[in-house]
């Protein structure tokens, strides 16, 4: 699929205290992850689709900073946000455009 472009945007648009990056991997089931956050880091994903309600999840980062959520249900191509804040300080965003889908 086309998520690699949208990889690059996520990357472009996703800032961070320590290279924290945010990237959706997968449109069904819609998947995230997480690289360039601290070691064991405690991160609160929050998935924003367009057409339903905000969905949270926490995780813990591994002990390279990266971690890996599936999101079952969230219709990617109608356009959906994330944000990850970890509790050491790091943070990352994405737009996921309808634009990058089929």
């Amino acid at each position: 699929m086309k998520l690699a472009a949208a990889a690059l945007v996520a990357a472009a648009i996703g800032g961070s205290s320590h290279h924290a990056r945010l990237t959706p991997s997968n449109v069904e089931p819609f998947r995230v992850k997480g690289t360039g956050f601290r070691a064991h880091e405690r991160v609160r994903v929050t998935i924003t689709p367009s057409t339903t309600a905000r969905i949270t999840r926490r995780v813990r980062a591994t002990g390279r900073g990266t971690f890996a959520l599936s999101f079952p249900g969230v219709e990617a191509c109608a356009g959906v946000e994330g944000v990850a804040t970890g509790s050491r300080g790091s943070h990352a965003s994405f737009q996921f455009s309808a634009l990058v889908c089929p």
